[in-house]
């Protein structure tokens, strides 16, 4: 199996979405299964943009219980986020090492959550965003951080998640981002943290005493054997689980199997979200989006989509592709790869 990490069905709510930035809902094209489609972008000037483009679609009415804060400059600690968000019913938003973008800053004063979690330590997202982040909330500002990514991910699940909490963990590598950008797929409807393994071996003793406390009753890994290995699958069985292996042939196709595992037939979503396969800001952001709207998360490398997502998109035949980022970075454009199906919509 090769690396993943290289390279529901919801109405369409009338406020939700009406703060799309770049073209609105464009008119209706031709999706991959023929059928006519909408296509609607949510994107901002930049990263911090999209995201604060993003939480307004996802909580339109504003005044969130919690808004997760991450750093927009690498990966590592947003991955276990968006589970948490999801799961807290706040948004995942990124921010500046040292400052809060314009942006944000207007999306937290639009919010109003009642407490703030920043993911991370303080070489990642400072001391004084921290303190500015105190204006945004008449709660408490904490945060969720440890020695590294994995510590990181631990602290954001045992504090966003009660002992004994049950449901769905789900695990993946924490050396890259796109397996954990596509959990946001399963958000809606197997709720639970996102735990991240190191490569090369099997569960760490934080990682056992982690699945002891949480009492999950389903495991998901994400990714394939080269990622996540078949040790952790012994170990997690030697616990008691029985976990269950989302992979597929690269980042895209692991994509679509996790979205296929979420969204089975009977249950196909009305809308898919595309995010690049290529950088992770957008993704990440996307989580809580997928949750509310119970829709999946699907990657997409360029102008056209890979055969395992086309195959999903003709079965589940929905009606609205919601793009998270401009057109610079997912594409709407037809045009034609070797290597993929048939254009993506538009």
């Amino acid at each position: 199996m090769r690396s993943t990490s290289r390279s529901t069905r919801p109405a369409h709510r009338n406020g939700a979405f009406a703060a799309l930035v770049i073209a609105g809902v464009l008119p209706a094209l031709i999706a991959p299964n023929a059928t006519a489609a909408t296509v609607e972008r949510l994107s901002g000037a930049d990263r911090y943009g999209t995201g604060a483009e993003v939480s307004k679609a996802a909580f339109p009415a504003g005044a969130v219980p919690v808004a997760y804060i991450a750093t927009g400059e690498n990966f590592p600690d947003a991955l276990a986020g968006g589970a948490a968000a999801s799961h807290a019913g706040g948004p995942l938003l990124l921010v500046e090492k040292d400052a809060v973008p314009p942006a944000v800053a207007t999306e937290l004063t639009r919010l109003k959550p009642k407490r703030i979690v920043i993911l991370g330590g303080s070489d990642v997202v400072s001391a004084a965003v921290a303190t500015a982040l105190q204006a945004f909330t008449v709660g408490n500002v904490t945060r969720d951080s440890g020695a590294d990514r994995y510590e990181t991910a631990l602290a954001t699940s045992q504090h966003a998640f009660t002992d004994g909490f049950g449901g769905t963990a789900i695990l993946a590598t924490g050396e890259n981002y796109p397996d954990a950008l596509s959990a946001g797929s399963l958000f809606s409807g197997h709720h639970g943290p996102v735990l991240l393994t190191a490569p090369g071996g099997g569960l760490s003793d934080a990682l056992v005493t982690e699945f002891k406390r949480l009492k999950p009753t389903e495991v998901l890994i994400l990714g394939g054997t080269d990622v996540v290995s078949d040790v952790v699958v012994a170990d997690l069985t030697d616990l008691g689980f029985k976990p269950t292996r989302l992979s597929g042939d690269d980042r895209y196709a692991t994509s679509a199997a996790i979205a296929r595992f979420a969204f089975p037939a009977g249950k196909a979503p009305t809308r898919v979200l595309v995010t690049t396969g290529n950088n992770f800001p957008d993704g990440v952001a996307a989580g809580p989006l997928a949750a509310v709207d119970k829709s999946p998360i699907l990657l997409a490398g360029g102008t056209c989509w890979d055969a395992a997502t086309l195959t999903f998109l003709q079965t589940a035949n929905p009606t609205i592709y919601t793009y998270i980022g401009g057109p610079g970075v997912v594409p709407v454009v037809s045009g034609t790869q070797l290597e993929c199906a048939p254009p993506l919509p538009g």
